[in-house]
């Protein structure tokens, strides 16, 4: 009674154990912050899931994530495509197959939505968790600083004792009339090995391209000295788009086509449709049947901006008119695994796999607790565990590995092996058992009597029984007078 309660206890504290667990897991992810910034799966101020989930509730609407690549992806002509926050720059290079398969997408009639995670110097914005491009850039520039220093600081070279030929420099020219070396075998695999991975590197240069080049647009950075907003162009005045917008990024667009640069691709032009002190901070181009959004500005998807400042004219905008809306969460660094886990979730197989654990949990307990209960028996109580003896384990093993209608023909054939070989009546005895066996064995039945007599099986089974226990006492009369023990008849 006393393990069975322990046992029960155990139990109750492992799963009060399990139940704390998931719900401190429940209420990381709730919250969301184990996810980047700007995350349709986060919570807080600084996800974008309260934009995901009022288009859900949007009738006629569907919303849904991408956790897989642009180039696996087969993109829908007939929806808006969002990449909130990226973190572009201008010397970023794609492959230009992503980018092909990009333009068809919005030739044909998709809308490609690219926005810029922010970046500023001020405390009254987000913080300086966006900073870190600029940091790097600096840190780059410390770098190539501290090359250079220590290039100028080169000591120079030592002068040549008096008597000995000043060395050669590093930077005289080699004379026509010296013989040059020529190059060992290992030179030349290294020049051969040099000029093969030059030749790849040209080769996969010549299917990149640089973001600024497939854009027709750059990015800069000038830091804000003041809190500034964003203004609508005057060619979108009657648009109904938000006249002023939050500025909450230092970052705006440059040699822009169509705004600030010349061409003449249609298809290449930009509009601007918010800027701040003359620079372009949203644009939007025309390209087939599709279209393509360029924003520096990002703060207004936000949860925090939902709440504080919504722009609901903006968002409709940025949308557009598409029924499908994907937000993309490759580009923040999410990634979809098709593992066991991810089907269970996908199929709704979590209760089931919390079934099969209940299962297992049970099973672990019956092996160990016997639920039935013990028995007031006094001869069973006590620490002492009852066994069988080696005859019954015999018993069970011949039980096992011989069929009974062969068990004593088996016992006459090891009998007469046990005997010595010239011990006297040995062959006369063993035909003896032989012939009783024999005898004592049921004549063949037919098929109809089998089926007559097998509603008479329990009947059936005594005769049998009675006769196996005759045979039986036949032999051990026949193996006495062997012995000397009885008489022949």
């Amino acid at each position: 009674m006393k393990n069975r309660i322990t046992t029960a206890l155990g139990l109750v504290l492992a799963a009060a154990f399990v139940a704390g667990i998931i719900h401190l897991f429940l209420l990381r992810f709730e919250a969301g912050d184990v996810y980047p910034p700007y995350s349709s799966l986060r919570s807080d101020p600084l996800g974008t899931k309260a934009l995901y989930e009022s288009l859900v509730r949007c009738p006629g609407i569907t919303v849904t994530r991408n956790y897989r690549s642009l180039d696996k992806l087969n993109l829908d002509p007939f929806c808006t495509y969002l990449l909130l926050a990226d973190t572009m720059s201008n010397t970023e290079m794609l492959p230009r197959s992503l980018t092909d398969r990009l333009d068809t997408f919005v030739r044909r009639g998709g809308r490609l939505v690219i926005t810029l995670r922010p970046r500023n110097q001020n405390t009254w914005m987000f913080g300086d968790w966006n900073n870190t491009e600029k940091e790097d850039a600096e840190e780059a520039e410390e770098d190539t600083s501290d090359c250079m220093d220590a290039d100028a600081t080169e000591p120079s070279p030592a002068k040549p004792e008096a008597g000995l030929p000043a060395p050669k420099s590093r930077m005289e020219p080699v004379r026509k009339d010296e013989p040059q070396k020529a190059a060992s075998p290992r030179q030349k695999a290294k020049q051969k090995k040099t000029e093969r991975e030059t030749k790849l590197e040209n080769e996969r240069k010549a299917r990149m391209l640089l973001v600024k080049e497939w854009l027709g647009a750059e990015v800069a950075d000038s830091s804000l000295t003041n809190r500034v907003n964003a203004t609508l162009a005057r060619d979108f005045a009657d648009s109904g788009l938000p006249g002023h917008l939050s500025c909450h990024t230092s970052l705006f667009f440059t040699n822009v086509l169509g705004v600030t640069a010349e061409t003449t691709d249609p298809e290449q032009r930009w509009r601007s449709l918010y800027e701040r002190e003359g620079h372009p901070l949203v644009l939007e181009r025309q390209m087939g049947a599709g279209s393509m959004v360029l924003s520096a500005l990002t703060y207004f998807a936000s949860n925090e901006a939902l709440k504080k400042e919504p722009q609901p004219a903006l968002l409709s905008w940025l949308v557009g008119s598409k029924r499908h809306i994907v937000f993309d969460e490759y580009h923040l660094g999410l990634e979809g695994s098709q593992g066991v886990a991810m089907l269970f979730w996908k199929y709704n197989l979590q209760w089931f796999f919390a079934g099969l654990l209940l299962l297992a949990g049970l099973f672990v307990w019956r092996s160990s607790v016997s639920l039935v209960p013990p028995s007031d028996d006094a001869s069973s109580s006590g620490d002492v565990a009852v066994g069988k003896h080696s005859e019954a384990g015999l018993a069970n093993l011949l039980r096992r590995n011989i069929p009974v209608d062969q068990l004593l023909e088996t016992c006459i054939r090891e009998w007469t092996r046990s005997q010595p070989v010239h011990a006297p009546d040995v062959q006369e005895k063993a035909a003896r058992l032989r012939a009783a066996l024999h005898q004592a064995a049921p004549a063949p039945r037919s098929a109809v009597r089998v089926i007559r007599q097998f509603w008479q099986s329990e009947a059936r089974q005594d005769a049998s029984d009675a006769r196996a226990a005759a045979l039986y006492n036949e032999m051990c009369r026949i193996l006495k007078e062997q012995q000397g023990l009885a008489k022949r008849p």
